[in-house]
């Protein structure tokens, strides 16, 4: 399970809250929850992202501030993730994007447009058969 914002602890450093019987990986905006009898192994994490990989499943968990650059954060994952290009993917989180499918409603945001191109044009680039 992947967290969003979560409530980290100022005197653990650990997500507060979970019971004994899972583990949490934990970075300032994100975390990720799971079992202890499952192997995850974090191979990296960092102001936007945790990548933890199950033998050749990458789990990547991301927020993506709307105060900040979108393309920034997305251009920084993507260089982290190439070098995994082996690895079947999962990507969860929070990115605040909203979906073109949107497009209908009375007023454009015209920020989150160029946000939700930018962001289906990562998810595309990773698309692979």
């Amino acid at each position: 399970m992947a967290i969003p914002e979560p409530h980290i602890s100022k005197t653990t450093n650990n997500l507060t809250g979970i019971q004994s019987k899972y583990h949490s990986i934990c970075q300032s905006d994100i975390a990720i929850v799971y079992k202890k009898n499952i192997a995850f192994q974090v191979l990296k994490s960092e102001k936007y992202f945790i990548i933890a990989a199950l033998s050749k499943i990458l789990l990547i968990s991301c927020y993506f501030a709307p105060s900040e650059s979108l393309e920034e954060q997305l251009n920084h994952v993507t260089t982290k993730l190439e070098r995994y290009h082996t690895y079947e993917k999962i990507l969860i989180g929070d990115f605040n994007v909203r979906s073109l499918m949107y497009e209908k409603l009375k007023t454009i945001d015209y920020n989150m447009k160029k946000r939700a191109d930018l962001f289906e044009k990562f998810l595309m680039a990773f698309d692979q058969p």
